[in-house]
């Protein structure tokens, strides 16, 4: 009797299984018919998911591959990307990523854009960089006028830094170390370019607000320490993509 009931209870258990199996073999089934459906070739699939994080879900890659979509982006030409965040309890996230020529992109699609003038540079009284401040201009069709809009970005602000253990510092990126200015100009014209296109590019992150997503549920040191693997990992991916 108590092997019959054994026998019975482990039916359920497979059952149970089988089921489960089922549903996540049919919702997958379910996603890869969605993305195809949204119009990539076999070929350029590939591309696209040897570009990803490993190990990427099906309903993530088909919500990324989406937005690409909806934004107009291209993931292969890396003007949108995807990065994964591993959150301290191992829940791993998943954040889509504008290159700041896919911020251009999208203005420049607007036809209401212009770039305005060239980068303006300030530094601290010790020759340090400080600010970078972004020039553009939108057309207004009803005014039949061109405003210029701007934005500045402070250095302190923007740069993202590592936890060195050697020195016992914190210290710039490989990419902020090597060009500070092209990094710095980019945060400045992704900013200007949002102020100028609110509704076209809210809410839209960039490799730079990395540190900031993976650090708020860190402590300090670790945040930073994290974080700024993310980003460095982002920095050289948009690289090799440009």
């Amino acid at each position: 009797m108590a092997n019959a009931g054994a026998e019975s209870q482990t039916a359920v258990v497979s059952q149970q299984e089988s089921e489960t199996l089922l549903k996540i073999s049919t919702e997958k089934e379910y996603y890869k018919q969605l993305v195809r459906d949204l119009g990539w070739t076999r070929d350029e699939l590939k591309i696209i998911y040897n570009k990803l994080p490993q190990g990427v879900p099906i309903e993530e890659l088909f919500s990324f591959l989406t937005q690409a979509r909806k934004l107009g982006l291209d993931p292969i030409s890396g003007q949108i990307i995807m990065q994964a965040h591993k959150m301290k309890g191992g829940e791993v996230r998943y954040t889509t990523i504008v290159g700041i020529d896919g911020y251009r992109s999208m203005a420049i699609r607007t036809g209401l854009y212009a770039p305005g003038n060239d980068t303006v540079f300030e530094y601290k009284p010790d020759g340090s960089l400080h600010s970078a401040t972004v020039y553009g201009k939108r057309y207004h069709p009803e005014s039949n006028t061109w405003n210029e809009f701007s934005a500045k970005a402070l250095y302190d602000e923007y740069c993202v830094m590592y936890w060195d253990d050697y020195s016992k510092t914190r210290k710039p990126t490989q990419m902020w170390d090597k060009m500070p200015h092209t990094m710095l100009e980019k945060c400045a014209e992704a900013k200007a370019l949002r102020r100028g296109f609110p509704e076209t590019l809210a809410g839209l992150y960039t490799v730079e607000e990395l540190s900031q997503v993976n650090s708020a549920t860190a402590s300090a040191e670790e945040g930073v320490k994290r974080g700024s693997r993310l980003v460095e990992k982002a920095e050289k991916a948009l690289e090799a993509k440009s």
